[in-house]
């Protein structure tokens, strides 16, 4: 859909855009393609995640997004389990995660946009954490 809303140029076919995960609506309200509209009911949205700050989306659902771990592995290396995102930073992890490719896979591309929604949306914040998690990635599936 946003690929569709850029292409319309300014000329939409459509008044609303229903659906899917908020990545792309980020894009389309950084790329000055969204109205900011703030419905009656986003009141009642408490958490700061089930919205944009700007109004130019609000959520409908909440999915969850983890990482699951090799408890043998560690063991063997005697590793600690990490605890959060955070953890997967520690060189001691260096050549352990795999992860799946943001180009290819919706979980990766949620994986990006969970990340820079825990940096409160600040993107230069979330790149470092990508950046630095990269150096701890074995394989992008």
């Amino acid at each position: 859909m946003y690929a569709r809303i850029r292409e319309e140029g300014g000329n939409p076919s459509a008044d609303v855009w229903f659906g899917g995960t908020t990545d792309p609506f980020n894009q389309a309200r950084v790329s000055g393609l969204l109205y900011s509209f703030v419905p009656e009911n986003a009141a009642n949205l408490r958490a700061p995640m089930l919205k944009c700050p700007e109004g130019y989306w609000h959520g409908i659902y909440v999915g969850y997004l983890g990482f699951i771990i090799n408890q043998e592995e560690l063991d063997r290396m005697g590793l600690p389990v990490p605890r959060d995102w955070e953890d997967l930073l520690d060189p001691m992890y260096r050549g352990l995660i795999a992860f799946a490719n943001p180009g290819t896979s919706g979980t990766g591309r949620q994986l990006l946009n969970t990340i820079t929604m825990l940096y409160d949306f600040d993107e230069d914040r979330a790149m470092d954490f990508f950046k630095r998690l990269d150096e701890n990635i074995r394989r992008l599936t």
